[in-house]
C-alpha cells in the first residue's frame, strides 16, 4: 500500500490498505501502520484519525506520538507538533527520528541554536541519519556559517545522493558562500532528480515500524 502510494497509484494503494484492515484486525499497531500509509498518500485528516485511534488503544505505542507530530506539523500546528515529538522522546529516548523532527520545528521557528543540539543527539544515535545532517547544515545556514553548512550537507549528500532536497539545500549553502558555480551544479542536480522520479528518503519510519511488528 505504501509503495503504490509513493508511485502515485492511489487506487491500488487504497485497495491494499483495505485488505490490511481485513487481515490485521482492530489493533493499535494496525492503526499506526494505516496512519503512516495515509501520510504517504498525503491524506492528512485520515492519518490523524488513525494515529488517534492507535493512541487511544495504546498511549505508549512507539511512533504514535511521532506520527501525530508529523501530522500536526503538516497542518501548520507547530506547538502541538513540538509537544508530540517531546512526548515521543520522553517515552523512547534512544529513537533518533523524534529528535530530528523536533530540531526541524526549531528551524521552522528560525531558532537554529535550539535546533542544533537535537540534530547532534539524533546523529549520536544514528550517524548515518542524513536528514539530521542536513538539518545541521540548514541550522548553520540560519547562523550565516556557510562553510560549516556545506560540510554537513556534503555528508548528507554522500548518504543520500538521490535526494533532490539535500542537493537543493547544498546549493543554497554554496550560494550563501558566494560560490555560484557550485550552487548552480547542485540546483541542476536537484532539478534532474526531481524530474526523473518521486524522491524516496532512505530513513523512513515505516520500514522501522515494520521491523518492530510482532510475527504472526
Amino acid at each position: 500500500g505504501v509503495c503504490y502510494a509513493q508511485i502515485g497509484q492511489k487506487q491500488k494503494s487504497k485497495s491494499a490498505l483495505a485488505r490490511l484492515v481485513e487481515v490485521g484486525g482492530n489493533t493499535p499497531h494496525l492503526h499506526l501502520l494505516l496512519a503512516q500509509a495515509y501520510l504517504g498518500l498525503h491524506e492528512i485528516s485520515k492519518a490523524e484519525e488513525e494515529a488517534k485511534k492507535a493512541l487511544a488503544a495504546d498511549p505508549r505505542l512507539e511512533f504514535v506520538h511521532y506520527d501525530l507530530g508529523v501530522v500536526d506539523r503538516r497542518m501548520g500546528h507547530l506547538n502541538r507538533a513540538a509537544k508530540e515529538f517531546d512526548r515521543e522522546i520522553a517515552l523512547y529516548p534512544k529513537q533518533p527520528w523524534a529528535y530530528e523532527k523536533r530540531g526541524e520545528i526549531w528551524l521552522d521557528l528560525k531558532k537554529p541554536d535550539l535546533a542544533m543540539p537535537l540534530f547532534l543527539k539524533a546523529i549520536s544515535l544514528d550517524p548515518h541519519l542524513a536528514s539530521a545532517l542536513a538539518g545541521l547544515g540548514q541550522a548553520y545556514m540560519q547562523r550565516s556559517k556557510p562553510v560549516l553548512a556545506i560540510a554537513y550537507l556534503q555528508k548528507a549528500v554522500r548518504i543520500l545522493p538521490q535526494s533532490a532536497n539535500v542537493h537543493y539545500q547544498l546549493g543554497r549553502a554554496y550560494l550563501q558562500a558566494h560560490n555560484r558555480k557550485k550552487a548552480a551544479q547542485e540546483f541542476a542536480m536537484a532539478g534532474k532528480i526531481h524530474a526523473n522520479s518521486n524522491e524516496e528518503e532512505a530513513k523512513g519510519v515505516f520500514g522501522k515500524l515494520l521491523e518492530s511488528q510482532p510475527s504472526r
